[in-house]
């Protein structure tokens, strides 16, 4: 049985190309999410460094987000974003933890202070 992944893709813009990926992004967001197998796609931005952002995306299973990959939706939006990019991005898909699949706690929870300890 397939597990449940989370994906983040952490992108360096040249300073000036910042505004046209958020409205990119923004453009987009709704059809990726729409995609079969997808959970769900946010957008983070760095708090010193305001050309650099990642999205976080979750999926169903790697082959979900395999399948996304090969969409016409992602090589459009991809062949958009990459001529974007002062550096090359950095991609890295991690499992989810089957203490968030059994507890139902929402991955946002794990962000805040005192998450996940006992109460």
């Amino acid at each position: 049985m397939s597990e449940p992944i989370v994906r983040i893709v952490r992108m360096t813009f040249h300073p000036d190309q910042m505004a046209s990926f958020l409205a990119l992004f923004k453009e987009r967001q709704r059809a990726i999410e729409a995609t079969e197998g997808c959970r769900g796609v946010q957008l983070v931005r760095d708090i010193r460094f305001p050309n650099i952002a990642a999205t976080i995306s979750r999926w169903d299973s790697e082959d979900h987000l395999e399948s996304y990959r090969k969409s016409r939706l992602f090589k459009e939006t991809w062949r958009l974003t990459k001529v974007l990019f002062a550096a090359p991005p950095e991609a890295f898909t991690y499992r989810e933890p089957r203490q968030l699949q059994s507890e139902n706690i929402r991955p946002a929870d794990m962000l805040r202070p005192g998450a996940g300890s006992p109460s």
